[in-house]
This record gives structure tokens, C-alpha cells and sequence, in this order.
């Protein structure tokens, strides 16, 4: 663009394709937009109704999977709750897939297990062929569907693992 009253020029894009326009890259157009949803996500963290009480459960429970494990790890619900950790909190991928692959060879139908490792397919599936880990997803929700149709068995993932894999990493 150049200005007629200073003769000097300025950067100005235009998308041909929808009309719009504007004096900012999109590179600048992203970090405005990242820096307002980070805002809004700490201050939803900041607003919710989570205590200091809940905070130190949580750590508790933590520590408490990893030694239940140690104390016994050929227990299908230690493995699954290690996994879990892995994977939402801890972000060991590598080790929360040998652990779900184990709890799925063990049991294949458990509807935790179904979720969670579908889940986790979905979230670390970028490299390979994402329409067989789709399906394969799909499989293991609608196994899990079958024996548990209102995820009411998952919720306990949800509350203990998930909900605070958003808090801590928004």
C-alpha cells in the first residue's frame, strides 16, 4: 500500500477469496490469537471452584498409583492407572503404551481400557496411517460402548486423569 500524503509505503494484506484485509501478518494474527485463548484458559483455572485441599488429594493419588504398581504390578487395575499416568500427566508416551498394550492383551473388552487407549491412539497417531488408527479407535470406543454405554466406568478416568491433564497443561 502506499500512502499518498507521505509517499511512503506499507504492508497490507488482502484475501481475495473472502474480501478481508488487513495491516497485521498472519504470524502476528496467530500470536494475538494464542496469547488470548492462553488468557482466557488461566483464567478459567484461576475462576474455577478448585481448592488447595483437591490439589493435594490429587498429588496424593498420584504418588499413591505408583507405589499400589510397585506393590503389585501383575494387577490389571495398577497397570491401567499407570497408564493412565503416563499418559495424561506424566506425558511418557512410550511407557503408557506398553502399559495399555499389556491391559488390552489382558483384557479387551474392559470399557477404561477401550477408552483411555482409544484415546490415546487418537493423540499419538500422527505419524502412520491415520485412517486404520481411526478405525481402530472407533473399535475399541464402540467395545467399550457395549459393555458400558453411559461411560459411567470412565468417569473415574475423567475426574482423576483427564480433567487434570487440561488444568495442569491448558
Amino acid at each position: 500500500y502506499l500512502d499518498p500524503v507521505t509517499n511512503t509505503s506499507k504492508r497490507y494484506y488482502f484475501n481475495p477469496l473472502t474480501g478481508q484485509s488487513s495491516w497485521i501478518t498472519e504470524e502476528v494474527a496467530a500470536r494475538i490469537l494464542q496469547r488470548k485463548f492462553r488468557a482466557r484458559a488461566t483464567q478459567d483455572l484461576i475462576t474455577s471452584n478448585l481448592n488447595f485441599s483437591q490439589i493435594v488429594q490429587a498429588v496424593k493419588y498420584t504418588e499413591d498409583i505408583e507405589m499400589k504398581y510397585k506393590q503389585n504390578p501383575s494387577k490389571l487395575s495398577s497397570r491401567v492407572n499407570l497408564a493412565l499416568l503416563h499418559h495424561c500427566l506424566k506425558f511418557d508416551l512410550d511407557r503408557a503404551k506398553t502399559l495399555y498394550e499389556d491391559a488390552i492383551s489382558h483384557s479387551a473388552c474392559h470399557p477404561v481400557i477401550s477408552r483411555a487407549y482409544g484415546i490415546f491412539i487418537l493423540a499419538t497417531s500422527c505419524d502412520t496411517d491415520m485412517l486404520m488408527n481411526f478405525k481402530r479407535a472407533c473399535n475399541f470406543f464402540n467395545d467399550a460402548k457395549v459393555v458400558d454405554p453411559g461411560a459411567a466406568k470412565f468417569r473415574s478416568a475423567i475426574e482423576n486423569f483427564f480433567y487434570w491433564s487440561v488444568l495442569m497443561n491448558p
